[in-house]
């Protein structure tokens, strides 16, 4: 775990892939040693972001990076995206290592801009953030349960928010199951992000590749699952967050794990 982070300036969840039912805020631990998700929420603003926390989390060359951004705002999210992605590799690979320390652990981007474990190719992760919230999933590239295929997922966070209806409705495609109101928008449009991050390159090609061809409301507890038409080993899952509050945010992981 991040331990200097555990103050009332961050939360910090940790979930696996797979939907709980049973309990409103909480995934179960199903397949734990294949995915983790790291949701954190930061109470602070960016503007009041100190450097010594990027110098307790990033190595060198994250450092640079972070250092690299003219904007505050953007070195904000960058260091959110990285407390959520080391922190779910931490806790992925706990029971192989003990205690690890972030610095030792380097999240680069490929030229696309997808980020990569440099010192560790046997895991992946997908990052994501909306506002003051990120969320990053690190999972195992080949496991057990794929002889002839790699595993892939994507993760994608995006507050709902009434004024973005009119993009929203933009990559909505005709006889897609999907209802024109805000939640149900939201939740289309992380599930294609969430499926163009698994198939490496987002939302790029024909919206008709992203097309959802089931949707499903799984419980009154605001848990959803798709599946794609032209994707069919793929899964997409989706949770609303914070449905007690006005500042809903939907999570969406979209994976073909077995």
């Amino acid at each position: 775990m991040l331990n200097f982070l555990k103050n009332a300036d961050f939360k910090i969840k940790n979930y696996d892939i797979q939907l709980n039912l049973q309990e409103q805020d909480e995934l179960v631990s199903k397949n734990s040693d294949i995915a983790i998700v790291s949701i954190v929420q930061c109470n602070i603003q960016y503007s009041h972001f100190q450097k010594n926390l990027a110098e307790k989390l990033l190595n060198t060359n994250e450092l640079h990076k972070y250092e690299s951004f003219g904007s505050e705002k953007r070195k904000y999210h960058y260091i959110m995206g990285r407390i959520a992605a080391k922190n779910a590799f931490m806790q992925l690979t706990t029971q192989l290592t003990k205690e690890q320390n972030p610095q030792k652990i380097c999240i680069t981007n490929t030229q696309e801009g997808y980020p990569v474990i440099e010192n560790d190719m046997d895991y992946a992760v997908s990052i994501s953030h909306s506002g003051n919230y990120a969320a990053a999933i690190v999972f195992r590239k080949n496991t057990s349960f794929f002889i002839n295929d790699m595993s892939s997922c994507g993760i994608d966070l995006e507050y709902i928010n009434s004024e973005k209806i009119r993009a929203l409705k933009k990559i909505s495609l005709q006889n897609e199951p999907i209802e024109h109101n805000v939640n149900s928008l939201t939740i289309a449009w992380c599930l294609k992000e969430s499926l163009g991050k698994a198939l490496l390159c987002g939302l790029n090609n024909d919206l008709e590749t992203f097309r959802i061809k089931r949707y499903l409301q799984k419980n009154d507890k605001c848990t959803y699952q798709a599946e794609y038409t032209y994707h069919q080993q793929y899964i997409g899952i989706a949770k609303i967050i914070n449905t007690d509050t006005e500042n809903n945010i939907v999570c969406a992981i979209t994976h073909n794990f077995k």
